[in-house]
């Protein structure tokens, strides 16, 4: 695999059960497209929703659902990377400081 598409979005939690009956969409539909993963991180405050689709595309189609969802903050925008730059990105969020 040379390429993946991805995006992460930072939403309000006020919009958790939109986001929620997206994913719900998702699981029936976008999910029979193996080569699409959506991660979702819901706190007390914002929801984080990463969507991985596993080659290069322009929207992929499977990932409709989340499409509508206007997001507070874009926190990586939608682009054609490799796993290294999504491993990068995904590795920066960490902290390195032991949490003990």
């Amino acid at each position: 695999m040379k390429a993946v598409w991805y995006q992460v979005a930072i939403y309000t939690a006020d919009q958790v059960p939109a986001i929620l009956d997206a994913f719900a969409q998702w699981q029936t539909k976008g999910a029979s497209d193996l080569k699409s993963t959506v991660a979702l991180i819901i706190g007390l405050e914002t929801a984080t929703l990463g969507l991985i689709y596993s080659a290069a595309a322009d929207k992929p189609a499977a990932f409709a659902p989340f499409y509508d969802l206007v997001p507070l903050v874009v926190a990586v925008p939608p682009i054609n990377g490799t796993v290294k730059t999504l491993t990068d990105i995904l590795g920066s969020t960490f902290s390195q400081v032991p949490a003990r």
